[in-house]
């Protein structure tokens, strides 16, 4: 029995998986990202294993709203942190969750993907004003603001309309755009075959982070830092992840630059969560 294996077999609810998820994102060694023995000047590891607790707890009780999850684990976050730990996850997790709540086992890819496809399509306004409302408290960096649809404002359209205005610009926004589309069919497999292929979760949750940088930019640093400085960051990681050296040399560039992956690190804690949960 492999480690993933083992753990889908501890993961009886949801907010099991949530947990895990979350845990595993954090303590597995990504470049650049926060893990233990590494953490940053205002974010610590138990920072985000005190985050994990929050969001399990708060995704415990069924809602009828998966906005309502997103709020209420935002506003525990930041009222015992006062930073913001994990709200890309936050967004990535919910509608993940509330689809796998209210299944009556548990779900295949294939249908999971529609499952969520179909939440979001019936988003409402108060969906919109509770997701804005929890960024508002969660204070992510590199946000910016845009003509039409800043979050910093009151929301003038539906939130999915907000998401594809914001699309090219974040993964998050991608997501709900296509219905998840991209995570289910792009980032999951990425995850699921580096683990499995290493024989190890944390391993491969690593060598999965280094996959999809050379991939693709990641969308915090392309915020961030601007398209050239995401694209150049894309071209560091295109190399052997056996090669230790190269490993340690692309995390020291990477923090001394400042340039967190920070969305990437949530797309693979949602692709966790599904892998944990799936059929």
């Amino acid at each position: 029995m492999n480690g993933l294996e083992f753990l889908r077999q501890q993961c009886h609810r949801p907010a099991d998986a949530v947990r895990w998820a979350c845990l595993l994102e954090a303590t597995a060694p990504k470049p650049g990202n926060v893990s233990p023995g590494r953490d940053f000047s205002d974010l610590r590891y138990q920072d985000f294993v005190v985050a994990a607790e929050l969001t399990a707890d708060a995704f415990e009780s069924e809602r009828d709203s998966f906005s309502r999850s997103i709020l209420a684990a935002s506003e525990s976050i930041a009222s015992r942190l006062a930073t913001n730990v994990n709200l890309g996850i936050l967004l990535l997790l919910a509608p993940l969750a509330q689809v796998d709540q209210s299944a009556e086992r548990r779900l295949s890819r294939s249908t999971w993907q529609a499952e969520v496809s179909r939440l979001l399509s019936g988003c409402d306004d108060s969906d919109c004003q509770r997701v804005y409302r929890a960024i508002a408290v969660s204070k992510p960096g590199g946000m910016g603001q845009v003509e039409h649809g800043d979050v910093s404002e009151p929301p003038t359209m539906g939130l999915i309309d907000a998401m594809k205005l914001a699309q090219d610009r974040d993964s998050i926004a991608r997501n709900y755009a296509n219905g998840f589309q991209s995570l289910f069919h792009e980032t999951v497999p990425i995850v699921q075959h580096a683990i499995e292929t290493r024989g190890d979760v944390l391993a491969g949750i690593s060598e999965a982070a280094v996959q999809l940088l050379s991939t693709q930019p990641d969308s915090l640093i392309l915020r961030k830092n601007g398209a050239e400085v995401a694209g150049e960051v894309q071209r560091w990681a295109e190399f052997p992840f056996d090669n230790e050296v190269e490993r340690e040399r692309f995390d020291r560039k990477l923090r001394a630059s400042k340039f967190n992956p920070g969305t990437t690190a949530d797309l693979i804690a949602a692709s966790l969560y599904i892998l944990l949960r799936e059929k």
